[in-house]
């Protein structure tokens, strides 16, 4: 395992799991294998992605490795659901939806590609398989894209610690506070003002 860290959100959410520790337990486990850099895979995980099935290695029982994984794959009275999962010849892999428990410190700049929203599925077998095969290489296109990018002069917004988008639905970590209202809202690169969007970058 490599070095770095992750942060326990002080949530309700949190605490709210608290109350199943099995489901913790496994999403602690999650959080701290998941994917959270750029770059090759051995197991083809992308950011935000972690490779479960182990149970008896943290000290679970089939039974209460699938109760942990039900709790965190469905929608809770208290809270969102938390996590898919995709079942692969090599183990489960969880994917991480939000970060209203771990936040796993996702390299900045792929904090909004890879942070999907509740709605969005995880990729299938053979979805997987596809997308790998076409990271093999670096298109002219997407070359000039990362060119313009590192040359922009356009100031960044970073991931607002702690902090979703407030569009219903969303559940995208926020990068803009907007206190112009009776209530302060927050938003993702996708829904902040265009003139925001407009004077600045996602970071």
């Amino acid at each position: 395992m490599t070095n770095g860290f992750i942060k326990l959100m002080r949530t309700d959410v949190a605490l709210e799991l608290c109350k199943t520790p099995n489901a913790l337990a496994l999403l602690t486990i999650a959080a701290l294998r998941a994917k959270w850099t750029k770059g090759y895979n051995k197991h083809g995980l992308r950011p935000g992605e972690a490779l479960l099935g182990d149970y008896k290695s943290y000290g679970m029982t089939r039974a209460q490795y699938r109760w942990a994984l039900k709790v965190l794959t469905t929608q809770q009275p208290s809270h969102n659901q938390i996590a898919t999962i995709t079942t692969t010849s090599k183990g489960t892999i969880l994917k991480l939806l939000d970060v209203s428990v771990y936040d796993i410190n996702l390299e900045a700049n792929n904090q909004h590609n890879n942070q999907p929203t509740t709605n969005q599925q995880p990729l299938t077998n053979k979805e997987r398989k596809k997308e790998n095969n076409s990271c093999s290489g670096t298109s002219t296109e997407k070359l000039k894209t990362i060119k313009f990018t590192e040359h922009s002069a356009k100031p960044k917004l970073f991931p607002i610690s702690g902090k979703n988008c407030s569009k219903a639905g969303c559940g995208m970590p926020a990068i803009y506070k907007n206190t112009s209202g009776a209530y302060d809202s927050f938003a993702c690169a996708d829904h902040m003002p265009e003139k925001v969007r407009d004077a600045y970058v996602a970071g």
